[in-house]
């Protein structure tokens, strides 16, 4: 592999958040191309991004004067010093003022360097447009063609044909792993998975040393609903890397959202636990993503909470001052039906961040649980409802309906506010690791049940085989749809399914209930 391989791997696992590995590559391409002063540039990002401040600003610190790079490199250490826990004000005044500096005397190369960082830290926008100053500036670029790309299927805004066209051109300059790995990020969103493939398939051709292609793939099988070719790549991927991150968490996925198997899922985290910390021992994000994903798949099973909470643990310990992190933890003593042990939690990231509007919501709900509705549980989600701001949480809107079983109609129209909020989330996303995390049918399924409580049950039984369900209660319609989803992604969460069993027959539709039902017995 030449350098500009390293560099799109290394690109690759930034976009990944993988920091650690990010850091490693960009070190061995250090020791490989030791005059290529962008794995230097690199291996800084990477050290500021892995939660390294203080290595990072001393990797970066002597970069500052490198022409290709200051721009770059300065946004990068304000990015860095504003992350000390205490801040030096004077070096970011003076960062301030040269990064004024830079703006006046841009090159190419270093409005390239500043959109990749800006890429990788999530401005997405501000990346394209500095991507596009770097075309101004030269419009013969294949690398800016391809982070302008990157910049706009990241962004979540309307993507097009005219996307895939900037990394087609990048391509015909040569060989681009970064390129061709944009245009399967582009199939991928377009639902297009045999194209993906297709790409990949060359790739592991082209690159047999390298695992992206194989993890790539593995993930776009799992998106189409191919599970079983899915933990085939993933058996394949850890063959030979048993510490791969991303093939050991589909393998749990599979263990546990389709098999229902806990007691492998189990044993399988404690693997990803191990592999963590040898391969992204820093990455508290990470061990936070992992652990909050597997508590919501579970259906709250003892096994699989056990071992999640061991990241959540790890992210706090990494990352002691992060308020959500700390929330998490609150939840998952929650999920556990450790109420006290949860509001300590939820009253720790409080102090950490008074208006941390998911712990204050935390703290609500474990009085909720403990005591039911009452005055004070009212006033407390008025109070939060007032101070949520423009964008609904699912979780409020849901206490909110619990207060109001007198008021039927409100009550219903709550719950399924909250159940679309959460569902709208994911429209931009393949199914996979990141879409169940946001997915949380731990929740949908809470709702899901509490909406049957204002179904007609006599009614509906009664009415035998429908033949359309437009003519069903709006409570039974809403839940049916809720549990279909949950169960399409979900297919071993033992709960779900049942319930979707009983919701069935409640609408008449008893062989289907009776297939559902056979399904628990013969699969789960």
């Amino acid at each position: 592999m030449d350098d500009h391989d390293f560099k799109s791997i290394i690109q690759h696992y930034g976009r990944e958040k993988f920091y650690h590995s990010m850091q490693h590559r960009a070190f061995e391409g250090l020791s490989k191309f030791s005059g290529n002063l962008c794995f230097r540039f690199y291996n800084g990002i990477a050290l500021v991004l892995g939660n390294r401040i203080q290595e990072g600003i001393r990797e970066l610190t002597p970069m500052q004067n490198e022409r290709e790079f200051s721009m770059a490199v300065i946004l990068a250490l304000m990015f860095a010093h504003k992350r000390c826990s205490v801040v030096d004000k004077e070096a970011l005044v003076n960062l301030d003022a040269k990064l004024k500096e830079e703006r006046k005397q841009l090159t190419a190369f270093s409005a390239y360097y500043s959109a990749v960082f800006l890429l990788m830290t999530g401005k997405f926008e501000k990346a394209k447009e500095y991507a596009e100053k770097a075309l101004k500036l030269n419009s013969n670029f294949p690398d800016a063609l391809s982070l302008k790309g990157w910049a706009e299927l990241l962004g979540g805004s309307r993507i097009s044909k005219g996307t895939f066209e900037l990394f087609e051109v990048a391509l015909q300059s040569g060989k681009s792993i970064d390129a061709s790995l944009g245009q399967v990020r582009y199939y991928q969103i377009q639902n297009d998975y045999e194209n993906a493939i297709g790409v990949l398939n060359k790739l592991s051709i082209r690159y047999p040393e390298l695992n992206i292609p194989l993890v790539e793939k593995m993930k776009s099988q799992l998106s189409n609903w191919h599970w079983d070719h899915s933990l085939e790549t993933a058996t394949r991927i850890l063959n030979l890397e048993p510490t791969n991150i991303e093939a050991l968490r589909i393998k749990v996925i599979i263990l546990v959202c389709r098999d229902g198997n806990y007691g492998g899922g189990a044993r399988e985290l404690q693997k990803l636990f191990t592999a963590m910390t040898k391969v992204e021992p820093s990455n508290s994000e990470l061990y936070f993503q992992i652990g909050q994903l597997f508590s919501r798949v579970c259906g709250r099973n003892s096994m699989i909470l056990e071992e999640t909470v061991k990241f959540i643990e790890k992210a706090n310990q990494l990352s002691p001052a992060n308020a959500a992190f700390l929330t998490e933890f609150g939840y998952h003593s929650y999920l556990a039906g450790k109420m006290k042990e949860a509001t300590k939690n939820f009253k720790s990231a409080t102090k950490v961040d008074d208006s941390a509007i998911q712990a204050l919501c935390g703290l609500t709900l474990c009085q909720l649980a403990e005591s039911g509705p009452s005055e004070q549980v009212s006033q407390q989600i008025e109070f939060l409802t007032e101070i949520q701001g423009p964008a609904k949480l699912p979780l409020l809107l849901w206490m909110s309906s619990k207060l109001l079983q007198d008021n039927t109609e409100r009550a219903i129209s709550l719950m399924v506010e909250a159940c679309e909020i959460q569902l709208k989330n994911l429209r931009t996303l393949s199914f996979g690791s990141e879409y169940l995390r946001r997915f949380d049918p731990d929740f949908l399924l809470e709702v899901a049940k509490d909406l049957l409580q204002y179904s007609p049950i006599k009614l509906s039984v009664s009415m035998g085989a429908l033949s359309s369900r437009d003519g069903l209660h709006v409570s039974l319609k809403h839940s049916l749809n809720i549990l279909e989803i949950i169960v399409k992604a979900c297919p071993g969460l033992i709960q779900g399914v049942f319930l979707l069993a009983k919701v069935q027959f409640l609408c008449g539709e008893i062989h289907t209930s009776t297939s559902t039902l056979q399904h628990i017995l013969n699969d789960i």
